[in-house]
């Protein structure tokens, strides 16, 4: 099932876990807006943004396994270090297309907000978008490297 929000938004899941969101948004200052909940966004410029924890993050890369494109992605985030990366190498790292990409890193998103201990807007990568390249570029920030680093995803060096 997809729900388009007043924003032009669109969430997508079971009418389940659709209410699930929903409630969750209204609990926490919601950014959402339906027929029956007012808007209770803020300015994006005011939302205050951090980074996840480690420990959070060792969690997120551990609780559940991870595909093996979902590895290489983490992996070659690892390893270029404080180097931005295209999404577009990172699709051709995995043979994905833009939209299997952005599947990805939906599905990605989903584990991390699921992962107990997720802090209300935290990240887990650090991205800004190239409008040169028109995609998105992608790094770890440090809590996510030492996390990385301690669930030993491949690649890593020991």
């Amino acid at each position: 099932m997809k729900k388009m929000l007043a924003d032009g938004s669109i969430i997508e899941g079971t009418p389940e876990e659709i209410a699930q969101y929903e409630a969750f948004q209204r609990l926490h200052g919601g950014i959402i807006s339906t027929p029956h909940t007012p808007t209770h966004s803020a300015p994006s410029d005011a939302v205050d943004w951090e980074f996840v924890s480690s420990e959070v993050a060792f969690r997120v890369l551990t609780r559940l396994k991870l595909g093996k494109e979902t590895k290489a992605v983490l992996n070659r985030l690892y390893q270029n270090g404080e180097t931005w990366t295209p999404a577009t190498d990172l699709q051709s790292e995995i043979s994905y297309t833009p939209n299997q990409f952005a599947g990805l890193m939906g599905a990605f998103g989903r584990r991390f907000v699921n992962t107990p201990g997720y802090v209300l807007h935290s990240a887990f990568f650090e991205q800004e978008w190239d409008s040169d390249r028109s995609c998105y570029l992608y790094r770890l920030p440090e809590s996510v490297r030492s996390a990385v680093e301690k669930a030993r995803i491949p690649g890593y060096d020991l």
